[in-house]
């Protein structure tokens, strides 16, 4: 998969997300992983 594959995914994910819980909602409460680990694993991948 390339680049573009990939965020395409995220946008889903997100936007899945987006319909099922608030956005106001924080990362802990929607049960997904700190963002700032998000990034750290990102960056690993690249």
């Amino acid at each position: 998969m390339g680049t573009g594959d990939d965020m395409r995914v995220l946008n889903v994910l997100v936007e899945n997300v987006r319909g099922l819980s608030p956005v106001s909602g924080s990362f802990a409460e929607l049960g997904l992983p700190d963002p700032e680990l998000l990034e750290e694993l990102g960056a690993e991948l690249v």
